[in-house]
């Protein structure tokens, strides 16, 4: 989440520890605008260690809302849909939660 381009971690603390969630920061989502972004969480990452790291995407399915009301296919599929390359690191298989809706529900 940015404010006048600055980053504003959201953290939530669960008794002495720490999460953070990072919100579909893929491929699809940074442009000229959010380039610098992904390596700005990357540091944060870094520099916090929390104890809990949580990645979500959005991936665009077949017949969904977008794709019927909107004729928008984009976002449905790698290299798109993956988490940019600047924290790929830090995701693993038990890490990252695909969602079809555009929020972080």
């Amino acid at each position: 989440m940015t404010t006048e381009g600055n980053l504003i971690p959201v953290e939530l603390k669960v008794g002495e520890q720490e999460a953070l969630i990072v919100i579909d920061v893929q491929n699809y989502s940074v442009n000229d605008n959010t380039r610098n972004l992904p390596d700005r969480i990357a540091a944060f990452i870094d520099e916090t260690s929390p104890d809990f790291l949580i990645f979500t995407k959005f991936v665009n399915r077949p017949g969904s809302n977008f794709s019927r009301q909107l004729n928008w296919q984009k976002c449905s599929s790698t290299p798109e849909t993956d988490i940019h390359p600047s924290l790929s690191r830090f995701t693993t298989r038990d890490n990252v939660f695909k969602k079809t809706s555009y929020s972080i529900f």
